[in-house]
């Protein structure tokens, strides 16, 4: 493989993983994941498991290493959603009780 292919690979890798980095911060700074929806997220990490089975497949490394970095983010946009959707959805059943059984937050 060539410099400038090799390159190419890395640069498209290297973007391809930091999209997801923005909306992870997007999603600390609000404390919410409501706006992904659980369709993206599966596809997104069946589709980056394919990947990383093709790219191992022809022996891409600069795909492989990007594409790792890329699903990690992927799943822990996945576990984060799964914690803000379930801890918000405790924190409200919790203040629906307590202003039904009279107690002011």
């Amino acid at each position: 493989m060539n410099t400038i292919t090799s390159a190419s690979g890395y640069i498209s890798g290297v973007l391809s993983a930091i999209i997801f980095v923005p909306q992870i911060y997007k999603m600390f700074l609000t404390k919410s994941a409501k706006d992904i929806s659980w369709t993206f997220i599966f596809i997104s990490n069946v589709g980056s498991i394919f990947a990383l089975i093709y790219y191992f497949e022809i022996d891409a490394k600069p795909m492989i290493y990007t594409n790792i970095f890329s699903l990690f983010t992927r799943i822990f946009i996945t576990f984060y959603k799964f914690y803000l959707d379930n801890y918000y959805c405790i924190e409200k059943i919790d203040l629906i009780n307590d202003n039904y059984n009279g107690n002011k937050r």
